[in-house]
């Protein structure tokens, strides 16, 4: 257990001193020399851990997506989820747009993805509670707004992530969702009623 211990804090300190690098230049420029230095280990100790420096940026994300999801099972609405990852990307800018460069499009949509999902789908069955509508439209709704507001969540990160542009984008999803889930969800379940007939 000791040595499990040792070994996520050598591997956050590593993190920790990749943050720092990637604040002042672009992912392809750092070396695995200025992360050791950085944070005081010999380059062993790296190889160690991580095979390289996309390992490690993998890893953050993952080891960060558990937070990021234990936080997010204490959110009750589809507004305060998406304000959250917002705010998160606004935390994080370098961490995201180097995961966009390096890791690609994909990871991170599957990074928000399960994240989001189960969040969403809550939303969703709320929303139709007593109106009859069949589980695979809820699936298939929570899978046509959540891949929306990823896409445009890595279109906002590509373009820099500028927090004056945030507020915007939140009222205009907003505008986009409000009362249109409820009546697609209405109008399944009629749909299922009269196939029913």
């Amino acid at each position: 257990m000791k040595q499990y211990a040792s070994s996520e804090r050598t591997k956050k300190a590593i993190a920790e001193s990749l943050k720092g690098l990637m604040q002042k230049k672009d992912l392809n420029h750092i070396t695995i020399r200025e992360i050791i230095e950085g944070c005081g280990i010999n380059r062993k100790t790296f190889y160690y851990h991580f095979r390289d420096i996309y390992d490690l940026v993998e890893w953050m994300f993952n080891r960060e997506a558990l937070d990021f999801l234990h936080q997010c099972n204490t959110l009750s609405t589809y507004d305060e989820a998406i304000r959250f990852t917002f705010r998160y990307i606004q935390e994080n800018p370098h961490i995201c747009s180097c995961a966009v460069d390096s890791l690609g499009t994909s990871y991170l949509k599957r990074f928000f993805y399960q994240d989001l999902h189960d969040i969403i789908l809550d939303v969703v069955r709320d929303t139709a509670s007593g109106m009859g509508t069949p589980e695979d439209y809820l699936l298939f709704v929570t899978d046509f707004y959540l891949h929306a507001l990823i896409s445009t969540l890595l279109d906002w990160v590509r373009r820099g992530a500028d927090p004056a542009e945030c507020d915007k984008i939140l009222h205009y999803i907003d505008i986009t969702v409000q009362g249109n889930v409820r009546a697609s969800l209405r109008r399944a379940a009629e749909e299922a009623a009269l196939a029913r007939i």
